[in-house]
């Protein structure tokens, strides 16, 4: 028998679904992320508690109700990472501050590769630095 509090919270699963879930367990190509979502979503369909649930998968009680609730919302689709933050997003440095720096460097080390962080271009001035040359 079952222990811990009972949820509100319930899935049916499809015909479909299950052996979909079912096979990402078994999969060795899918991401340890994606599985451990889609054990979630077995165990509960199954009607585990949601603190047997966290405490088998290895995560908080708290994010067992939020890929359960994605998936009541959205369905297989929604275990699915969401995109992380682009190149574009995380640079430190703005068009008008890498503007001012290559402007202060002599032209032969800005041909030079020297002035590469890591060997990577701030995104945002690919355009600004194909017109100086």
């Amino acid at each position: 028998m079952a222990r811990g509090r009972k949820t509100s919270l319930s899935i049916r699963l499809t015909p479909a679904q299950r052996p979909t879930l079912l096979a990402w367990q078994r999969s060795t190509t899918i991401a340890a992320g994606h599985a451990r979502r889609g054990r979630i979503i077995l165990l509960m369909a199954d009607g585990v508690p949601i603190s047997d649930i966290a405490a088998t998968v290895g995560i908080s009680r708290r994010f067992v109700y939020k890929w359960v609730q994605r998936f009541l919302e959205k369905g297989l689709v929604g275990l699915t990472d969401k995109p992380g933050p682009t190149a574009a997003s995380t640079s430190k440095f703005t068009v008008r501050d890498v503007a001012e720096i290559i402007t202060l460097w002599p032209r032969q080390e800005r041909l030079s590769n020297s002035w590469k962080i890591n060997g990577r271009i701030c995104p945002h001035c690919m355009g600004f630095l194909a017109t100086l040359y």
